[in-house]
């Protein structure tokens, strides 16, 4: 799986898009009031991140928030998507941990990312198993010079389809990342909630830390805290 990569890339079709720099295959993003209220289908409900800003891109299987920051090169990002999760590699804490160890690992390759940072813990929200993740590194290969990224995550089995995760991910890339990013996190992974037969299930966990009008939502179809710094 290439999630976030796939995502930071999205993000820069969607801020660039802002000035007019939309391609032709892409649905236009469109601007949204902070806290703004999606939902309807698959059970899910979500808000937009806080702040001014934000714009959004809606698909069948993910929601893609995303923010310019002070230089074009700058972006924050929050998504709301779903991904296979075989049900064998939820089974335990053990199991759900090392099959999301492997694929976030495997996306910040050293060739690309310097001194990376991953951090990882489980918990179980309303019964809802769920992995904690945070990521901060260099990317060299950023257009136009070296620039840090750092990545809040929440992997959770999603409680309608056992063969489905639900990801939440709250991103930056700046030249300096936000003292309150972790923050920011939270509150928008509280704005997202599953709600399924008699049980409501809120993702309310923190970021990892070491161990009224309805839109469609995205649907499955058929602590360790760094600031990371450019390397001089």
């Amino acid at each position: 799986m290439r999630r976030h990569a796939r995502a930071l890339a999205a993000l820069v079709l969607v801020c660039a898009s802002v000035v007019g720099a939309r391609t032709r295959a892409e649905a236009p993003p469109r601007p949204v009031k902070p806290g703004e209220a999606f939902g309807g289908s698959a059970g899910l409900e979500v808000r937009a991140p806080g702040g001014d800003g934000w714009v959004v891109r809606e698909s069948a299987t993910e929601l893609l928030f995303g923010r310019p920051g002070a230089t074009k090169r700058e972006t924050t990002v929050a998504t709301v998507s779903f991904f296979e999760l075989p049900e064998s590699e939820s089974a335990s804490a053990e199991r759900f941990l090392a099959f999301m160890r492997k694929q976030n690992e495997a996306e910040m390759p050293a060739a690309r990312f310097a001194n990376p940072l991953h951090t990882f813990g489980y918990s179980e929200t309303r019964g809802v198993a769920c992995v904690h993740y945070f990521a901060s590194a260099i990317d060299e290969l950023a257009p136009g010079g070296a620039l840090p990224q750092a990545m809040y995550a929440l992997y959770c089995r999603y409680p309608l389809r056992t063969d489905f995760g639900l990801a939440l991910v709250y991103s930056q890339r700046a030249k300096t990342i936000d003292a309150d990013l972790a923050q920011q996190a939270h509150v928008f992974f509280e704005g997202v909630r599953v709600r399924g037969g008699a049980k409501e299930h809120e993702h309310e966990g923190a970021p990892a830390q070491n161990a009224e009008g309805a839109r469609p939502s995205p649907a499955p179809s058929d602590e360790a805290e760094r600031e990371p710094r450019a390397r001089e």
